[in-house]
């Protein structure tokens, strides 16, 4: 059975009825597009326009498509209980499985970073900033793939794309870039912070020993 929330318009000032729903009735920004998208928006038994005006005694109807209660072979849908522009209270069932998805992403970024220990390590690193480089890329990648596994997303106005994938997937490829581009160029081992200090700390030492070796004669 579809959900319908019905409302009177009780103050007296007109207003529009996304007015009237986002401020007066604090239905997301989401939840209204998916309205617009469905045909429901009903005012006096009638459909009704986002940005038509509602006025003092004005019937409102929220119709919100049909959610099935159990979906077989397929990806279940979650009702929702309460929607507000800042949270979204779902009714999850027991018996629906979800996707961890800040332990996938904890798991995939410890990867990296044993990655980059070992890579490190074994004295692979050409240039400044090449960790975070790859990290960032590898992140990028990782999040574009779990966001895509989330039901609670938030979304481009009406696109259907997530943000945080979009986010990603240019945090990726700029990373990518960059990491292309500074592989062509020629990068000498002395030029790296930690040799830089290395070197200037013996160089720093180098007179104190001759100090005291002159001492010692």
């Amino acid at each position: 059975m579809p959900q319908t929330l019905t409302w009177r318009m009780e103050q007296e000032q007109p207003c529009t009825l996304e007015q009237f729903l986002r401020i007066e009735k604090n239905v997301s920004r989401r939840l209204l597009t998916k309205l617009k998208r469905t045909n429901g928006l009903w005012c006096n038994g009638t459909p009704i326009r986002s940005i038509d005006l509602v006025r003092f005694g004005d019937v409102i109807e929220l119709r919100l498509p049909e959610v099935p209660s159990v979906v077989a072979n397929a990806v279940r849908s979650v009702p929702i209980c309460f929607e507000t522009a800042d949270f979204v209270v779902y009714h999850k069932p027991p018996d629906l499985p979800v996707h961890p998805t800040f332990l996938y992403e904890s798991l995939w970024n410890l990867v990296c970073l044993i990655f980059l220990a070992v890579w490190v390590k074994a004295g692979k690193r050409r240039y400044d900033g090449q960790c975070i480089l790859i990290y960032f890329f590898w992140y990028g990648i990782g999040r574009a793939w779990i966001e895509g596994l989330r039901t609670d997303s938030l979304y481009i106005g009406s696109t259907g794309i997530r943000v945080s994938q979009a986010l990603s997937m240019a945090l990726a490829l700029i990373s990518f870039i960059l990491l292309v581009v500074n592989a062509r160029r020629q990068h000498k081992p002395e030029e790296l912070y930690v040799n830089r200090v290395a070197a200037s700390a013996a160089a720093s030492e180098s007179p104190a020993e001759e100090t005291e070796s002159n001492k010692e004669e």
